[in-house]
């Protein structure tokens, strides 16, 4: 006889949950908001800016980057990203997905660097077709202790508009004598 039921328990997540069968909102139900309607619709408990808030800070591994270039000579793991055998600056591009309306209010770069001569760089982006792209946020790794991050809060288009952008973050490694002298470990972006 096949199972009938929950497998999860509702009333561990709901405070008034659906009965088995039920498939429209009840009138004082917290579980199926009609978002589409009302974009604003929340339970009681949570503005609109908390609903959108709840996801940061959003982390970028290292494997959501990828090379901007086919021929570029790299390694991606799950540690980190860095140039192969090339001592050429490469780039590696990832993409951003944020609530729409969102503010973002800091970007983190996690990274390895040990010379002073190897450049990391990590930028965040909006793109529009007609218009281009724009930097909101650059960070230049300036540390030469290994691994370390830098953090900028200074954020420009802050606001995310996902009706007229798209977003990414943009990585570009420059090494010095040795591919092991820059890598990148990770990104954080924070938002409210």
């Amino acid at each position: 006889m096949p199972h009938r039921g929950y497998f999860l328990n509702p009333l561990d997540y709901f405070e008034s949950p659906p009965t088995d069968g039920e498939t429209k909102k009840g009138p004082n139900s917290d579980w199926a908001f009609d978002h589409k309607a009302d974009v604003a619709a929340h339970h009681a408990k949570y503005d609109d800016a908390q609903a959108k808030a709840v996801h940061s800070p959003m982390s970028f591994p290292p494997p959501a980057f990828v090379p901007g270039d086919s021929a570029y000579d790299w390694v991606i793991n799950e540690y980190y990203v860095e140039n192969k055998t090339s001592l050429e600056e490469q780039g590696f591009r990832a993409p951003v997905i944020l609530p729409h309306g969102v503010t973002v209010t800091k970007l983190t770069l996690h990274g390895f660097r040990n010379d002073a001569d190897a450049n990391m760089y990590l930028e965040l982006m909006r793109i529009n077709k007609a218009e281009g792209v724009s930097m909101m946020c650059l960070i230049i790794a300036d540390w030469i202790s290994g691994c370390s991050s830098k953090y900028s809060e200074n954020i420009d288009y802050a606001t995310i508009d996902n009706l007229n952008y798209a977003y990414l973050l943009y990585l570009r490694l420059d090494p010095n004598d040795s591919t092991a002298d820059v890598r990148l470990n990770g990104a954080t972006i924070e938002f409210s």
